[in-house]
């Protein structure tokens, strides 16, 4: 699964191409289009991630010109698909540039298929190897037992409880 996902960063102009009209977007990089639906009984995520994406991601790339692709969303692409299946972005707070905190998601019909995992690896090992961050944090509701899973095994420990769990990865 590892080898067949790609992540792609977007740029300033696809971010919001891909906050309005995501199979647009999917349409100019070459992709399948597809209905870009996320099942979430928590949030309306498509309209959360709209308002993050135009709200801090773009105003965040748009302020980091040196290093965008550290603060912008990154596409998970499965290349032998030649679809985007979810994305996947990391937010650092100007105040510590040590730390990034990560959050991701997978379209619906994607799901349980390792791409949230592998995208998570791939993450990490952009932010270890590019940067000098040394602690990746997460939060996840409680009872959304997927993402926890897919954090454990990427090597994050609960870092607090709640009914949002607060997990961690620190570098070795």
């Amino acid at each position: 699964m590892l080898q067949q996902i790609s992540l792609m960063p977007l740029q300033a102009s696809q971010i919001e191409l891909y906050a309005q009209q995501p199979q647009q977007l999917f349409i100019q990089l070459g992709l399948i289009p597809h209905e870009a639906r996320i099942n979430s009984s928590y949030i309306d995520f498509e309209a959360a991630l709209k308002e993050a994406l135009l709200n801090y991601t773009l105003p965040a790339v748009k302020a980091n010109l040196q290093q965008w692709e550290l603060y912008t969303q990154h596409l998970v692409m499965d290349t032998f698909l030649r679809a985007c299946v979810g994305g996947i972005g990391c937010f650092i707070n100007p105040a510590e540039l040590h730390k990034a905190h990560v959050g991701y998601y997978i379209y619906a019909g994607y799901e349980g298929k390792g791409y949230a995992k592998a995208a998570l690896v791939k993450m990490v090992e952009r932010l270890w190897g590019y940067t000098d961050i040394v602690e990746i944090t997460a939060t996840v509701p409680h009872d959304h037992t997927a993402s926890r899973i897919v954090l454990e095994s990427n090597g994050f420990e609960i870092a607090s409880e709640g009914d949002i769990v607060g997990y961690r990865l620190l570098k070795n």
